[in-house]
């Protein structure tokens, strides 16, 4: 893996990029609406004038013709024909240069249209690339921050296992004040997310239970239950065995009994959603002993909480896709706790936001799986805002 500094770099160059390209997206999109004003306006104008003109040219036709009758009582004499003869060639020549404008005004005006395809194009290339773009810089800024507490833990542990055994050694000891709580579980977490053979010896070492004692030791402390809550996720993170030690040391009950407790911290809310999601994701169990335990009902409820915080909905979506996925018997769950509800009107709230809207149709997409939910998804106005985000994504 690459070096903080060498992160740093990327970053700064990805930032770059994405101006660039943000910058290209107006300059094409002011084109896109100068050229369909130069179509919809200059163009137009032009074609109409000259039907315009055509109709007028066949009016004077028939009218000098239907003069020179009258004149001479319906009998034309020689000279008066030629006369009229020699001007309607006039007119056809008048007639034949102004359908040439036509076909050529006809010509520039799809020429223009498809350059406005062209640019049409371009700005959703460019917004395509500016979306990754944003994406990729939000992944290595997390990565780089993510270095940055890995440095700081190497410095105060070690990597070896006599340091992490150590660590939970003095995480056991409930003597110590929140601010040495909260360090020790920041460096837990970075040990953990070293490797999958660190996160089996942490818990092999008991590192689940020290965790389990802390949060309840500092029910009281919202910031040593969000580090808590991230600790036993880096430990569950794609174990089933971590996972099952876990919810059979009591994990998912302390986790439950912190979002309770915290509703209104919005930092522990988003934690517990992700930890519950870590938790279900690789073990059975656990998913059936959060569903008994109300565990839809406590992620709805800090939704609903914090329906304006973005990054709560996408969360809660997420754990809500993995809890509810081919619940069996859980129908009645879902109706009685409003989960169908909660995922449309978070979805319908921040249709801007991509990740809400992504991880709203996984959790409509796991809710669906269970057939007596899809007319309720389809009452609630599921399906309409599902469709709606798949308009724009595709715009």
């Amino acid at each position: 893996m690459c070096r903080g500094d060498d992160l740093e770099s990327l970053c700064a160059s990805l930032r770059t990029r994405l101006a660039a390209a943000e910058a290209r997206i107006r300059e094409l999109e002011g084109y896109h609406e100068a050229s369909q004003q130069a179509n919809s306006v200059g163009w137009e104008d032009r074609c109409r004038t000259a039907e315009y003109r055509i109709k007028e040219l066949e009016e004077t036709m028939i009218d000098v013709v239907t003069s020179g009758s009258r004149r001479r009582g319906g009998s034309i004499e020689q000279d008066e024909l030629l006369n009229l003869t020699s001007e309607i060639a006039d007119l056809v020549k008048q007639l034949q240069a102004v359908e040439n404008v036509l076909e050529v005004t006809n010509g520039r005006a799809r020429t223009m249209r498809s350059e406005v395809e062209v640019a049409e194009k371009d700005v959703w290339r460019h917004k395509e690339e500016a979306r990754r773009l944003r994406e990729q810089l939000r992944d290595n800024e997390r990565q780089s921050s993510a270095k940055l507490q890995h440095a700081k833990s190497e410095e105060w542990f070690g990597w070896n296992e006599i340091g992490m055994e150590r660590l939970v050694n003095s995480m056991h000891n409930k003597m110590h004040a929140p601010a040495t709580v909260k360090q020790q579980c920041a460096g837990l977490v970075c040990l953990a997310a070293r490797s999958q053979d660190s996160q089996a010896f942490l818990c092999e070492r008991g590192a689940a239970e020290a965790l389990v004692s802390v949060l309840k030791t500092y029910e009281d402390a919202g910031d040593v239950q969000v580090l808590g809550f991230a600790g036993l996720a880096a430990l569950a993170h794609a174990s089933h065995n971590n996972s099952r030690r876990i919810g059979d040391r009591g994990g998912i009950e302390v986790v439950l009994a912190g979002m309770r407790l915290h509703i209104a911290h919005v930092g522990v809310s988003e934690q517990a959603c992700w930890t519950l999601l870590e938790f279900a994701a690789n073990n059975e169990d656990n998913r059936k002993r959060i569903l008994d335990s109300g565990g839809i009902g406590q992620v709805v409820a800090a939704m609903r909480t914090h329906k304006d915080m973005a990054l709560m909905q996408e969360t809660g979506c997420a754990a809500l896709a993995v809890l509810v996925y081919s619940p069996e018997g859980s129908n009645n769950l879902m109706k009685e706790q409003g989960c169908i509800e909660a995922v449309v009107s978070c979805m319908q709230a921040h249709h801007s936001s991509p990740m809400v809207q992504e991880q709203g149709c996984k959790a409509l997409a796991s809710i669906s799986s269970d057939a007596a939910m899809r007319l309720r998804i389809g009452d609630v106005g599921g399906i309409e805002v599902s469709m709606s985000h798949m308009s724009r994504v595709f715009e």
